[in-house]
């Protein structure tokens, strides 16, 4: 027989008959068999199981995986073993089917398909997926091993990689309780089998990636600390330890530490992996991190040359099914090595790199995110621009649309405005003030009049890439209604949400202005982006402090009843008409009349009206529960 099928099932009932149908062309159009060991169901399990095949047996759960495994394995006619839980079905297995016909499965000792695992909360095309290695030619040593995170031992590669896909339910978990069981009952699993066998290295290796998992980075870094000193190492799994400490210290922004690892590990390996390029990417962008350009740029530079040996094959394969890495491309790294040259101030070496004209390296320059405190290079990377009038021309105009990032505004406008007085363009020249204004002000060089001074009187309207501005006025409690108006917003949500994102206490600083300022506000287009901007840090629930949150949504009901009130007609904005506005403006209507009703001492109104605003907007349960929890108080 060419190809038996082993399953083990326990309660799986609900995934089991779409499992079953799924792997039916396999049975079909191969010599094939299904071999079905059920640990203990007690739902209908055994009878949807019996409806496929007549291989169905039961075996008693010893809270070991390898065991169960074992157990269809020893019933197994083929001499291929592919492993399939009821958990999951296969979208397609016509390569897997092909692999067999082809006659290609001749020439490989195991093949992969890729695994898709359901996600709760995410849309299934962009469910996350991996290739993950099913099915493996046989022979007389072949076995299962491991209570938990089982393997197939003595199978040997090559890996063939199939493009049949099969979508796991596994990790389908509804809530953070149904996650934290599943954690707690393979973590203790593994440790005791890790207390059973001192030996048992890939005990340590899976509570690495357990704890990764659960985001539980710290104690996975612990782990894979232990398991690089285990003195039982063999070198796969020196390689996976190494990837892991590196790659996890600089999760954990250890980047010196990152940078320390990796160096080990080049230096103690005996050859290199598919993985190695992947460690050595990972210690550039830490040196990158630490600003150690030139270190980081020969870094790339390596990474560079080892990811095009794997990608020739010239290197094994074999690890990629059991470390994780980046999908990055060539041009990628290039870009990354262009970049460090272009910040340690080596220009040519940079131009070298990418074979473009200047601008192209003040976009990668500017528009990639790496912070910076100082402008290192940036005025010789000026005066290289300088040396050709349309390099010249074409850096400015790179400069202007591209630079977002504060710290990159704060030292092109040093460079440029303290260094370089004479660039000859006044509009470029007093953005460039506006940008050295805008980020000094952190450093108390300048007043907060002086800083908004360029912004509340401009010459031209203001783009909307100075959004920060805005933070700055709400942090000094100065008026911001101008500053408002005068700013050209294409697209207000993508305006808000980078205003919201980009600076640290939001909220703090808007319930300081409110408080400071009592603000009240004439401009409709000024009610309107603060209405917008109160809604998003409400909604978002950036704070625990429920107090706060209590006064910024009395402060966006006021502002953005007085906005409705300026807006609409009167015949519009009424009771009457709720049912015929936009959600949001009924929103606001009920909670501004529960308000004026909490105003006049009408408790009873109060709680009706605020009920009445919750079923028109469901979403503002949690603010809405604060208030009548504040009214029982």
């Amino acid at each position: 027989m060419l190809l038996s099928i082993g399953m083990i099932v326990k309660n799986g009932e609900k995934y089991l008959r779409d499992c079953l149908v799924s792997v039916q062309p396999i049975l079909a159009q191969l010599d094939a068999e299904l071999i079905i060991c059920d640990t203990g169901s007690e739902d209908s399990t055994m009878s949807i199981s019996k409806e496929f095949t007549n291989n169905v047996y039961k075996t008693d759960w010893q809270e070991d995986f390898s065991k169960a495994r074992q157990e269809t394995l020893a019933r197994a006619n083929g001499t291929w073993y592919m492993y399939v839980d009821a958990d999951e079905i296969f979208e397609d297995v016509t390569d897997i089917i092909e692999f067999f016909k082809s006659g290609v499965h001749e020439n490989y000792g195991m093949a992969s398909v890729i695994l898709k695992n359901a996600t709760f909360g995410v849309d299934e095309s962009n469910y996350p997926k991996k290739d993950t290695i099913r099915l493996y030619k046989l022979n007389a040593n072949s076995r299962w091993v491991g209570n938990v995170y089982e393997y197939m031992e003595n199978v040997t590669p090559p890996v063939k990689r199939l493009q049949s896909c099969v979508l796991h339910h596994g990790f389908f978990y509804e809530c953070a309780e149904e996650r934290q069981a599943k954690f707690e009952k393979n973590t203790q699993m593994l440790l005791k089998s890790r207390e059973n066998d001192s030996n048992n290295a890939r005990a340590i290796l899976h509570l690495v990636y357990e704890h990764k998992a659960d985001s539980r980075n710290k104690q996975a870094l612990e782990y894979a600390k232990q398991g690089l000193a285990h003195e039982n190492l063999d070198d796969f799994l020196f390689h996976c330890f190494s990837h892991n400490v590196v790659e996890l210290n600089h999760i954990l922004l250890n980047y010196e530490a990152a940078v320390d690892a990796s160096r080990v590990y080049f230096e103690s390996a005996s050859s290199l992996r598919s993985n190695s390029w992947f460690i050595k990417y990972t210690e550039a962008r830490s040196l990158q991190n630490l600003r150690r350009h030139d270190e980081a740029a020969l870094a790339f530079e390596q990474t560079l040359k080892y990811w095009e040996q794997k990608e020739s094959g010239e290197l094994d394969d074999y690890i990629l099914f059991f470390v994780e890495t980046s999908n990055v491309t060539r041009d990628e790294i290039v870009q990354h090595i262009t970049i460090n040259l272009s910040y340690a101030g080596n220009f040519d070496a940079a131009m070298d790199w990418h074979t473009g004209k200047i601008a192209d390296i003040f976009v990668l320059y500017v528009g990639n995110q790496i912070t910076i405190g100082n402008p290192v290079g940036l005025s010789t990377l000026y005066a290289y621009a300088k040396q050709n009038p349309q390099m010249y021309e074409d850096a400015i105009n790179a400069m202007e649309y591209i630079i977002s990032s504060q710290a990159v505004k704060h030292a092109v406008a040093v460079s440029i405005c303290e260094e370089h007085e004479d660039s000859g363009d006044d509009y470029f020249k007093l953005q460039n003030l506006r940008r050295l204004y805008q980020n000094l002000y952190l450093s108390e060089y300048l007043s907060a009049e002086k800083y908004l001074e360029c912004f509340t009187t401009p010459t031209k309207p203001l783009s909307e890439i100075y959004g920060d501005v805005v933070f700055a006025a709400l942090l000094f409690n100065v008026d911001v209604v101008p500053i408002l108006d005068n700013m050209e917003i294409k697209n207000v949500d993508n305006f808000i949400n980078k205003l919201v994102t980009t600076n640290t206490h939001v909220e703090l600083t808007l319930v300081e202005y409110f408080r400071a300022t009592g603000l009240d506000i004439d401009s409709i287009k000024a009610l309107y982006l603060i209405s917008a901007l109160l809604q998003n840090v409400i909604f978002k629930e950036l704070s625990q402090n429920k107090d706060n949150r209590i006064f910024l949504f009395e402060t966006y009901v006021r502002l953005m009843h007085k906005y409705c009130v300026m807006v609409y007609n009167p015949d519009f904005y009424c009771e009457s008409m709720v049912k015929d506005m936009p959600e949001h403006v009924g929103f606001v209507f009920y909670a501004s009349a529960a308000f004026e009703s909490k105003n006049s001492g009408d408790v009873l109104g109060y709680v009706q009206k605020l009920r009445s605003a919750l079923k028109i907007f469901p979403p503002a349960i949690n603010i809405i529960s604060l208030l009548f929890e504040k009214l029982k108080k």
